[in-house]
């Protein structure tokens, strides 16, 4: 249960850094209503191929950047697609942080006097 607990607590993490990524594209004056599938190219081209690239390379994964990363994240307007990202980062931290909460509790067995 710990390990679950922390796996939420760093995709909280995470969404922060989304949150403040998109704050940081805003104030330094980014074009923030262009597709976030133009913007991240013109930031980082190094890391947008990267990721591609090993996304087009196994099948399984294809599939999660062609129906769901590039639908509902790039090609929306990149501050929709950071709040989805970070709203999707909230969700999935805060179930795995409120799962992880159960613990099993040890019995202890009562002495008899």
């Amino acid at each position: 249960m710990l390990i679950i607990n922390y796996l939420g607590r760093f995709f909280i993490m995470v969404a922060f850094a989304v949150l403040c990524l998109g704050l940081w594209l805003w104030l330094s004056g980014e074009d923030i209503t262009q597709q976030g599938l133009y913007l991240w190219p013109m930031i980082e081209l190094e890391s947008f191929n990267y990721i591609k690239n090993a996304m087009e390379k196994f099948d399984f994964l294809q599939i999660l950047w062609n129906d769901y990363f590039l639908t509902y994240i790039l090609l929306p307007p990149a501050w929709n697609g950071l709040i989805t990202l970070f709203i999707i980062l909230m969700l999935n931290g805060g179930i795995l942080i409120f799962l992880g909460k159960f613990r099993k509790t040890r019995r202890r067995f009562k002495r008899s006097k």
